[in-house]
């Protein structure tokens, strides 16, 4: 499904607003068929949670009455300054709320002003008046069309009756599925994608020419280590085999040092991570690969590389930017037990169907990241079955964020691969209990080296269900958006729904047995289709994602 409504939620509108058992700690999760037909589930332990894919659905709010929005000033807004578009005829309203008096009539195409975001899901306009997120974009959706008054009376109507709209219907075939990004396709059992847009020239030639001294890490260093990761760098450049070590390092500052290059500078993905002994003043470094081999190799990285930055570049905000990224990674990695160079660097993970390991998410992230202009760093821990792992933190707009990939890429036993939003752009205390030992290495001997100053992450408007108002703070309110996630589902054809709830009570609630049995009868009700509902029975602080997914007869 393309995704010209589904852009407009960027990060500008952030800015207010697993079914798992991983099998090594940066384990692709896997989701447990916990049937609840007769509302008796299973309590399962897992690491991560897992997010509907094929329905971005904006999930239009009407909470706050007109009369309450009018009366109060009942909304919050966040100043911002963006240009968009609007993707149909549509109208703008004196307030932020379905129903509200209208205000100006817009054709599509019509270019506007945007000067602050709400917490309704509108955006406010230069005039002051509003208009719904699912009406606006960072692009242009073509030539301006004019629809009659009744015809933009029927979509409003739409608006105030629905909770969800859609920008296209999905069209499957044997080979393949397309889905909710013009970016991604998505993924068939052998994960094979495309992009609905082909912008390659004849050259496929990508150039990283990022400048190591601008690292957020890098500039952490004290002036020792930096000399250390300036001489590791220039020498995998030119495949040198000595590195020369500054005198006065010790072993665990050399150590934190080559792990640091490993880590932040993913295009020396023929640098070994194995760390090599410090001889006489040097380091002996054995490369994966050849000069030779890797001027084989790249080139075909290059050109995928090209594709993901011809999709990226055409987003304005570094949410949507941020967020193409990501789905492309998931769409066109599967997860692998096998530890490797390959599965752990970009060279699998910038290869359509790739096997990695979480390091090859986290650096693959990081490597698209760089070239996109846009601030982050690796980060290592473990997760809780004490195994090592690794994620991101990224700077979107208004601070930094942890981005998870690995965890954002499940198995879902219901019949479809799909992606994962529940870590992406969440802050350090929603994953306290799932990400831990952040930023440290672990010797062999036990000794833990910190390796640098990392960026906390406190916000959260920019996290993926409080972007797309999928995020809610009561039971009816939360009923609801469930059941229009199963709408949407059902229409597509897809598995998983989820929403985001805001305290662990009501968490609790959306998973009881009356809950269970209201949702299920109404998705059975919906669609001859549905067989049942299986329930994830997982809690993550912080995280709070209730899925229900959808088992087709």
């Amino acid at each position: 499904m393309k995704m010209n409504t589904k852009k407009t939620i960027s990060a500008a509108l952030a800015l207010i607003l697993s079914a798992a058992v991983l099998t090594t700690g940066c384990g692709k999760a896997e989701e447990a068929d916990v049937s609840a037909a007769d509302a008796s589930y299973s309590e399962e332990s897992f690491y991560s949670e897992e997010t509907s894919a094929e329905t971005e659905e904006v999930i239009v709010s009407a909470a706050l009455t007109r009369a309450e929005l009018e009366a109060k000033n009942t909304w919050n807004e966040t100043q911002i300054s963006e240009v968009m578009y609007t993707t149909q005829a549509c109208f703008s309203r004196k307030v932020p709320t379905a129903g509200a008096e209208t205000v100006s009539k817009y054709t599509k195409g019509t270019k506007v002003t945007v000067v602050a975001a709400t917490d309704t899901g509108y955006y406010k306009l230069k005039d002051g008046s509003f208009i719904h997120s699912s009406f606006l974009s960072d692009t242009t959706p073509g030539a301006a069309t004019t629809t009659a008054d009744d015809d933009i009376d029927e979509i409003f109507d739409d608006e105030e009756t629905t909770t969800t709209k859609k920008s296209s219907t999905t069209k499957k075939t044997t080979a393949q599925t397309t889905q909710k990004d013009s970016s991604t396709t998505k993924k068939t059992t052998k994960k094979t994608t495309t992009t609905s847009k082909t912008n390659t020239s004849s050259s496929s030639s990508v150039t990283y020419n990022i400048d190591y001294k601008t690292k957020y890490v890098y500039k952490q260093l004290p002036s020792a280590e930096k000399q250390l990761y300036a001489n590791i760098v220039d020498a995998a450049k030119n495949f040198k085999t000595k590195v020369a070590v500054p005198e006065g390092l010790s072993v665990n500052q050399t150590i934190k040092t080559y792990v640091n290059v490993i880590n932040q500078e993913p295009e020396l993905f023929w640098l070994p991570r194995a760390i090599p002994t410090n001889i006489n003043g040097y380091l002996t470094i054995k490369y994966v690969y050849t000069a030779d081999q890797v001027a084989e190799i790249q080139p075909a990285l290059d050109k995928n590389v090209k594709t993901i930055l011809n999709t990226v570049n055409q987003y304005k905000s570094t949410f949507s930017k941020i967020k193409a990224i990501y789905d492309w990674i998931v769409l066109n990695s599967n997860f692998s037990t096998s530890d490797s160079e390959d599965t752990c660097s970009i060279k699998n993970g910038l290869t359509k169907g790739a096997d990695l390991q979480c390091a090859g998410y986290a650096r693959t992230m990081q490597y698209l990241f760089d070239l996109s202009g846009i601030q982050s760093v690796v980060i290592i821990g473990k997760n809780p079955e004490g195994t090592t792992h690794a994620w991101n933190k990224v700077y979107c707009d208004n601070g930094y964020y942890i981005i998870d990939a690995t965890w954002g890429d499940p198995i879902n036993k219901h019949g479809e691969d799909y992606i994962r939003y529940n870590f992406f752009l969440v802050p350090d205390s929603w994953v306290k209990n799932d990400h831990l030992s952040p930023n440290t290495y672990f010797r062999s001997n036990g000794v833990t080296i910190k390796l640098f100053d990392e960026p906390s992450c406190t916000k959260t408007s920019a996290n993926y269900y409080k972007v797309y108002n999928k995020e809610f703070s009561s039971y009816d309110a939360a009923i609801a958006g469930m059941k229009a996630e199963i709408d949407a589902a059902i229409k597509s054809g897809s598995v998983a729904t989820t929403i985001r709830v805001t305290d662990d009570k009501l968490w609790t609630k959306m998973n009881s047995t009356a809950a269970f049995r209201e949702l299920q009868n109404y998705a059975k009700s919906k669609s001859k289709k549905v067989q049942k509902l299986s329930q994830l029975k997982k809690y993550n602080d912080g995280i709070m994602v209730v899925q229900y997914d959808i088992i087709y007869k």
